[in-house]
């Protein structure tokens, strides 16, 4: 069994505080006034800047049985396609799983969106002991989900 300062350590190793200096303004409280005055648009909070980041690929909306979905394009991938489950495999096998005792992840059917990842997951299910999926068919099996989960805690 690992310890979370394995997890850590390894989490730390993947990372370069100069990098991080790079990209990430450093000044001061005058220059940032300066520049807040030049540049209205930089005083914004985060929650701000995410939901710009979220509406700036825009929407489409999604017919259901109940009522109309918008979905934001956001959340496709547009940048990356399927580079994410790659990517996102790729760390949970390497750097994720030997170090956790255990992985759950659970996705709701709904009419819209890919499902790709949890394909993705099915594909090494069997090769990780702690590697639980489960899939929600609707509301009302969400307990279940959760007992699975609970039911394979180590």
């Amino acid at each position: 069994m690992s310890t979370g300062l394995e997890l850590l350590k390894n989490i730390s190793s993947k990372h370069s505080p100069e990098a991080f200096r790079q990209e990430h303004w450093v000044g001061t409280f005058p220059d940032y006034l300066d520049i807040s005055c030049q540049q209205p648009g930089v005083n914004r909070t985060a929650y701000q800047r995410l939901y710009d980041m979220v509406m700036s690929y825009g929407t489409y909306k999604v017919e259901n049985s109940k009522e109309d979905l918008v979905r934001y394009k956001f959340f496709d991938d547009p940048d990356h396609g399927d580079e994410d489950n790659v990517s996102c495999l790729q760390m949970l096998m390497t750097d994720l799983l030997p170090v956790c005792n255990l992985y759950c992840y659970d996705q709701v059917k709904i009419p819209y969106g890919s499902r790709d990842y949890i394909r993705e997951l099915k594909r090494i299910n069997g090769k990780h002991e702690n590697l639980v999926l489960s899939e929600i068919p609707n509301r009302d099996a969400i307990y279940d989900s959760i007992k699975l989960f609970l039911g394979k805690g180590k």
